[in-house]
């Protein structure tokens, strides 16, 4: 399994309040959706969503802004028992990664940590 960061609290993030970090935050939102992805040989891999997972607005091209349509959504956050978990974009150390600017938002509205799966804090 890939390494993973997370949002938890002591005590844990009841799912209401996770929601409404998500309603109140521009750049995310809850998803119905299922995560899909394609193993090599070109089969669809596709994972139901569950109450609380979430998706990212992530930039688009210059090209594609011009055009009207500045982000797509992309599921990211998947809640869990408490805590969010996601996988970190090669570029999570970039104080400017747009996934990094939007989870330290919701962190800071749930004042919660991020947390590394080693127990490392990220101070964001």
């Amino acid at each position: 399994m890939a390494y993973e960061l997370h949002i938890e609290r002591e005590g844990g993030i009841p799912l209401a309040e996770w929601r409404q970090a998500l309603a109140d935050e521009p750049n995310a939102r809850e998803t119905n959706s299922d995560s899909v992805a394609h193993a090599p040989d070109g089969a669809e891999i596709r994972i139901s969503s569950s109450p609380g997972d979430a998706e990212i607005a992530a930039p688009r091209s210059l090209l594609a802004t011009w055009l009207g349509r500045p982000q797509v959504w992309q599921y990211a956050l998947r809640y869990t028992n408490g805590r969010v978990s996601f996988k970190p974009a090669f570029d999570i150390d970039n104080p400017r990664q747009s996934e990094r600017r939007v989870i330290a938002s919701l962190a800071k509205r749930l004042n919660a940590t991020i947390v590394g799966d080693e127990g490392e804090e990220y101070d964001w």
